[in-house]
């Protein structure tokens, strides 16, 4: 294979390798771009590392999802919730609680009950929550490890509970390890690692933007739980806001 510092010498032994009768290297898009003439005289162009750069890309746009589709996917983790799931009224939803309580995995929903998600998710938990998603287009979904939870912010509603600042920006690590300031329920994700796990136990976390900062947005039990694990290796999946690179470097593929 070759390495992203291939050189002219490299790309001759690469075709000399194919029976190739000569090549010619350029740099197009500062990818280097060898076109080889074929022993029955056609002229094709290989690309080789400029494949390598696409299927690296393509690798990283898998993971990348719609905002709608997050908030689709929210919407539907929490049809069966108790403090809720009963928020979500109308047409079509009766049909979806049934989709969850058969397990039915988010993927095999169609079109129609995305666009019902997501209408339900802004009548639910719009007015409240997508002030932290304006200007987010899409997402990412990566793996966290116990340190990146730790530096992500949680949001105003969160911060009540450890502080009279309601806009005191407080890190998931602060918010965790203070003491509360006011009651709490004891359904209250701050309690989540003494209760029995959902069956959405598994669903990505999403992260949004506070004033700029990184800030949790869903998944606090979820949170809560593996945080309490203490394990420095493990990880959980997030959703955190995508923000594309005008273009792709080489470096970010080996």
């Amino acid at each position: 294979m070759l390495k992203p510092a291939a050189s002219d010498a490299a790309a001759a032994t690469f075709l000399s390798y194919c029976g190739s009768g000569f090549a010619i290297t350029a740099r197009i898009n500062g990818l280097l771009a060898i076109a080889m003439k074929c022993r029955y005289g056609s002229l094709g162009i290989l690309y080789l590392l400029y494949d390598y750069a696409h299927a690296g890309r393509r690798k990283c746009m898998a993971d990348v999802v719609s905002s709608d589709y997050v908030r689709a996917r929210w919407a539907y983790s929490e049809l069966l919730s108790v403090g809720h799931g009963h928020l979500y009224l109308g047409e079509g939803v009766p049909e979806l609680r049934e989709k969850v309580r058969q397990k039915v995995p988010f993927g095999e929903l169609g079109k129609a009950e995305h666009y019902l998600l997501v209408d339900q998710f802004d009548r639910v938990r719009g007015r409240y929550l997508n002030r932290y998603l304006i200007g987010i287009a899409s997402f990412q979904l990566v793996r966290w490890t116990r340190d990146n939870l730790a530096a992500v912010h949680v949001i105003p509603y969160f911060v009540r509970d450890v502080s009279s600042l309601e806009y005191l920006k407080v890190t998931f690590k602060q918010w965790i390890e203070a003491e509360p300031v006011r009651p709490l329920h004891q359904d209250h994700a701050r309690y989540a690692a003494y209760g029995a796990a959902p069956p959405t136990q598994d669903d990505p976390l999403a992260v949004g933007k506070y004033s700029d900062l990184p800030a949790l947005l869903d998944g606090y039990h979820r949170a809560v739980r593996f945080w309490s694990r203490n394990d420095p290796d493990a990880t959980l999946p997030v959703y955190v806001p995508f923000e594309a690179k005008e273009a792709l470097h080489l470096s970010d593929l080996f």
